[in-house]
């Protein structure tokens, strides 16, 4: 028996750099037939295999053939929107085809922190007060935010009140 709990304050999946909600213009920066979720015989002790289909493999069949309105190709840059899409769809096609006794829980928090326990096991503690008990946690920061520290956000309300004086003022 194995319990994953998925704890992400986005729809787990799909979002950020990768979001299927932003404009199409905006590309991947590897081409999509190198884009894959899942291994092949060049991956080396990964355990069981799993095949499954590349960016490019995907788009073209739910695109059927197309993407806005040209045939797709191996060494197309695909839009990040569509990544999103694709992580989507790899995302369900691996929970909903676990092995017997393997199962998800997804939880749309964050983390605030956690706490080493005396037999070993990790306390987490959510976002929305809820408190999870588990034997191991990976971290995955992804594409995070920069949040200015107190020092910085003085540096900026002074830019902002002396700008008038100096408009060339700024702070980076």
């Amino acid at each position: 028996e194995l319990d994953i709990y998925l704890i992400d304050p986005g729809r787990y999946h799909g979002q950020g750099v990768h979001s299927s909600e932003q404009s199409d213009n905006l590309l991947i920066n590897t081409v999509a037939c190198q884009v894959t979720m899942f291994g092949d015989e060049s991956v080396l002790n990964c355990g069981p295999m799993r095949k499954g289909p590349s960016l490019f493999e995907w788009a073209k069949k739910i695109n059927n053939e197309q993407y806005k309105g040209r045939e797709i190709k191996e060494n197309d840059y695909l839009s990040r929107a569509l990544l999103g899409k694709y992580l989507n769809w790899c995302h369900d096609e691996l929970v909903n085809n676990l092995p017997k006794g393997i199962r998800v829980h997804h939880y749309f928090e964050t983390v605030n922190d956690l706490q080493r326990l005396n037999d070993g096991r990790l306390k987490l503690f959510l976002a929305n007060d809820c408190t999870l008990y588990v034997d191991c946690a990976i971290l995955t920061t992804g594409h995070g935010q920069n949040f200015l520290d107190n020092e910085e956000n003085k540096y900026t309300k002074f830019v902002e009140e002396c700008c008038s004086v100096n408009p060339h003022l700024n702070y980076f």
